[in-house]
């Protein structure tokens, strides 16, 4: 009993530093993000015949995707991830106008990723707030 109590005290100390929050948050929202993200994308029928190529290009711009959310959001940035959202439809106008199918995967799985991003930099932004560490 007495390796428990001092395991959970050490797991607390350890997120009362808020590096080790901001971090955790990060590893989530880049890549337990990504994990998260595609199945949610694997569950809608009509998005499983998507191109392999076009899912490992997605898999890295949704990576930096919600690396950027995420800061914004820890920020109080919004605005600028419409700014995001915005300059990646610009670059794949042609074709989510071209490709019906692609359209619909490019929307959903760029709002998830989004929204994942935004989720846990509230997380991150919250965690702080509870350590006294807010500007």
């Amino acid at each position: 009993m007495e390796l428990w109590r001092h395991s959970v005290q050490s797991l607390w100390q350890g997120y009362r530093d808020p590096t080790a929050i901001v971090l955790s948050g990060y590893v989530i929202s880049v890549w337990v993000g990504g994990i998260l993200v595609r199945r949610f994308l694997d569950t809608i029928q009509s998005l499983r015949g998507v191109d392999p190529g076009l899912r490992d290009a997605g898999k890295r711009i949704g990576q930096f995707e919600r690396f950027l959310v995420t800061t914004l959001t820890v920020l109080d940035q919004y605005n600028a991830i419409a700014f995001v959202f915005t300059a990646k439809s610009i670059a794949r106008f042609k074709k989510i106008e071209a490709t019906p199918a692609f359209a619909e995967y490019y929307l959903v799985g760029t709002l998830a990723s989004v929204s994942f991003g935004m989720l846990v930099g509230l997380g991150i932004k919250a965690g702080l707030t509870l350590l006294g560490w807010t500007r």
